[in-house]
């Protein structure tokens, strides 16, 4: 049975959260990276991620990396 979020985003503020359907999250950031326009940063610990992600064009950060810059706040 097909998931009845699939593809819809539910958002809260500034948070957006989508549910994939067919394809892999990763698959679906990676291609989120590729269509938004402007600077974006993804951050995760999966390498495949990053390395996908700066292909399509964006910066690619590993998640201590993010704490570490928060952290200085």
């Amino acid at each position: 049975a097909q998931d009845p979020l699939a593809g819809t985003p539910r958002r809260k503020g500034n948070l957006e959260v989508v549910f994939t359907d067919g394809r892999s999250a990763d698959e679906h950031i990676v291609e989120l990276a590729g269509d938004l326009d402007g600077r974006l940063v993804v951050v995760s610990n999966d390498r495949e991620v990053r390395d996908g992600a700066e292909a399509a064009g964006a910066i690619g950060l590993w998640s201590s990396a993010l704490a570490s810059w928060v952290g200085r706040g």
